[in-house]
């Protein structure tokens, strides 16, 4: 899948666990200008390079993989779903991609 937007924010790397990091980014939609939406995309393992050239206020058009997580049991005994957006590849609005 595609988007394109206006970067709002970007994380730093975070190190989940001694064999997984991720880094989020969140991508501002402003084709509705009147509601404009803030997404949260991901980028992880070595994929977080990818967002190494990009910087809050770029213009970008990323592709992306949906991806959903095992569900979980609260505790108050309910099953919560996770769903995450993957970038695999970014690219400034009339750049070179990053892959």
């Amino acid at each position: 899948m595609s988007f394109k937007g206006k970067v709002k924010s970007k994380e730093g790397v975070n190190q989940i666990s001694d064999s997984f990091k991720k880094q989020e980014i969140v991508i501002t939609d402003n084709s509705n200008d009147q509601y404009p939406q803030d997404i949260v995309f991901q980028t992880s393992q070595d994929r977080c390079s990818l967002l190494d050239n990009i910087n809050i206020g770029d213009e970008v058009e990323l592709e992306y993989n949906l991806r959903g997580s095992k569900p979980w049991v609260n505790g108050k005994g309910e099953t919560k779903y996770f769903n995450t957006l993957d970038i695999w590849k970014i690219q400034k609005v009339g750049g070179v991609p990053n892959m």
